[in-house]
């Protein structure tokens, strides 16, 4: 099997496959195309062997890149094709017409919102050819289902649910965390790009401010990317700037979950969020934004809350409802966690996914 993606930086996208690498049946051997990126080409190298990867361009197509895919594949006689997100679609459904493997196709979100009407359609009608190269296609939610469905980019018939999954972590005590004085701490990872839409956390805690509640809270916004040192400029001498954490990258991303109040999420859409699984699943309620892929895991009032996307001052309110009422915020961490439990092992979502991939390979 090989699979495709046109990322290894840190991310959901890259972070999926490699939880499905390291849950895979022994009976299959794994090959992987990916940029030669820090963390995960290194990682994903370590699970297939040297000889089991080969390198993709950074979320960029290149007709040079598709035909040493091509060769590939050949040599090492690959039965089946599986792309994570656009731009490794797009390799795997061309490589499909060329070489007669076929394709399944992970979307990890559907970003059209924010485009055109021109582009819109164009890459409506991308998709819709692109289907027809695809034997399978995975949602990673409910919610981003039927968005593919309802936008006409691929026949239901061929679509598949996989809820993402995570690893599910010790039970630990957070008690400390219900009873704790402020300041409270907040998380957010982020890759500082459009769509996790980081600016609107300035907006958040100016909201906070507003209300007299900013001294109550520390954001800790862990990640890298476009948007961060713009963010780091803008509260540069202002009342936000003691209150806003950006430390960067980092390999242990879990450890920030310790002692924090919440997850907080800006993105402006979501395939389905590792992110905000895995704070759930480490006991944390989650505050996200109402858009779909958040929507699918947060319950609203059960395991977090929802905010309208872009509403700042709700977004602060409920920081200030959870931050309030300890009992709270220790019946949506505990109802978080079990949610993941019950709906969002990795161990489950791999089973799924090699199950599709077999079938596939060999109908």
């Amino acid at each position: 099997m090989l699979f495709l993606t046109v990322r290894a930086d840190f991310g959901g996208g890259p972070e999926h496959l490699w939880w499905l690498l390291q849950n895979m049946p022994e009976e299959i051997t794994a090959y992987v195309a990916c940029p030669h990126e820090y963390p995960y080409y290194e990682r994903y190298r370590q699970l297939v062997g040297d000889s089991n990867i080969t390198e993709l361009p950074h979320r960029t197509f290149s007709i040079a890149s598709l035909w040493r895919l091509r060769a590939f594949c050949k040599e090492k006689g690959i039965s089946i094709l599986h792309s994570h997100g656009k731009g490794a679609g797009l390799y795997s459904r061309l490589l499909a017409l060329l070489t007669g493997v076929p394709c399944v196709h992970t979307f990890h979100g559907v970003h059209m919102d924010g485009y055109r009407p021109g582009k819109r359609a164009v890459y409506r009608l991308y998709e819709r050819v692109m289907s027809l190269l695809t034997q399978m296609g995975i949602a990673v939610s409910e919610g981003e289902l039927n968005q593919i469905v309802e936008r006409g980019l691929m026949p239901r018939r061929k679509l598949h649910l996989i809820p993402n999954g995570v690893m599910i972590p010790d039970t630990r005590d957070r008690g400390d965390v219900f009873t704790a004085p402020p300041p409270y701490t907040i998380v957010t990872f982020s890759r500082f790009d459009y769509q996790k839409n980081s600016p609107f956390l300035l907006d958040i805690l100016n909201a906070l401010k507003d209300i007299g509640r900013l001294d109550d809270f520390r954001l800790t916004a862990v990640g890298d990317g476009t948007d961060r040192q713009g963010m780091l400029d803008a509260v540069q001498g202002t009342a936000l700037e003691d209150t806003l954490c950006c430390p960067g990258a980092s390999e242990t991303p879990h450890s920030f979950f310790d002692g924090a109040l919440c997850y907080l999420s800006t993105s402006r859409w979501e395939g389905m969020p590792l992110s905000v699984i895995e704070a759930m699943a480490h006991g944390l309620p989650a505050i996200a934004s109402d858009v779909v892929g958040n929507r699918d895991v947060v319950r609203d009032g059960e395991t977090g809350f929802l905010y309208p996307e872009g509403n700042a001052v709700a977004a602060a309110n409920l920081l200030c409802r959870l931050a309030d009422d300890p009992d709270l915020r220790q019946t949506l961490g505990a109802a978080a966690r079990n949610y993941v439990i019950a709906n969002h092992d990795v161990r489950i979502m791999a089973k799924e996914t090699f199950k599709i991939l077999h079938d596939v390979a060999m109908p």
